[in-house]
């Protein structure tokens, strides 16, 4: 057993070495890991405390938005495989996320004036159940390129390792944020807690847009 654990020790070092000293890889893995904390919850808490909580609709509502978001990640998704080697992994993660960022910042605002009894829950069906459909699509454009990105970026022989460290990083980060987002909840507002996960996605997009290291890494995958 002792001689396990130091195995794991020694692979898990490893690996965050490699990711230390990888030009560009660390604020790249955390940009996106940033991401997904701020998306997370969205989903997990916020919408269906909108729904069920804030609107006190029949759950047929938020089974539609649920199937809407689902369709469009399908189809994002084949789109994306349809598009195949003619995505440049770099343009594709700067102008999905950038196009995610604002489809995001245009539901927050959607949900934020719903909840305060600005906006009609007609009209915010109108305009967020597309807007859904188009940010499922969207951040298919960012998780595919993503992980093939990632997967060419690693060096074969520690690239188990590497996966390993990221995936227990986000599986260890998600319930923080689903954590977090019902405290904020609970204590706070719905538009704050919208308005912040908006400013958390904001650091990532900047990252991308503009991280020199980060920018040398991507054009070269």
């Amino acid at each position: 057993i002792r001689q396990e654990n130091a195995t794991v020790r020694t692979d898990l070092m490893e690996g965050l070495i490699y990711i230390k000293n990888k030009p560009g890889l660390l604020p790249f893995l955390g940009a996106v890991i940033l991401v997904n904390f701020a998306f997370a919850p969205i989903f997990a808490n916020v919408i269906p405390y909108l729904y069920n909580l804030q609107l006190s609709k029949e759950p047929i509502h938020l089974a539609t938005a649920q199937i809407i978001f689902s369709t469009g990640m399908l189809l994002g998704g084949i789109l994306v495989g349809a598009l195949g080697h003619k995505l440049v992994v770099a343009k594709s993660l700067k102008y999905g996320m950038a196009v995610t960022c604002i489809i995001f910042y245009f539901v927050s605002g959607l949900m934020h004036l719903v909840s305060t009894d600005t906006l009609s829950f007609y009209m915010f069906s109108m305009l967020f159940l597309p807007s859904m459909f188009l940010l499922a699509v969207s951040n298919m454009f960012i998780n595919i390129p993503f992980n093939t990105g990632l997967v060419r970026a690693i060096d074969q022989n520690i690239r188990g390792r590497v996966f390993s460290i990221i995936g227990t990083m986000t599986a260890g980060l998600v319930p923080v944020s689903f954590l977090f987002a019902g405290l904020m909840l609970e204590y706070t507002s719905l538009s704050l807690m919208v308005l912040l996960a908006c400013l958390l996605a904001s650091g990532p997009l900047i990252v991308l847009m503009f991280g020199k290291r980060v920018n040398v890494l991507l054009t070269a995958l």
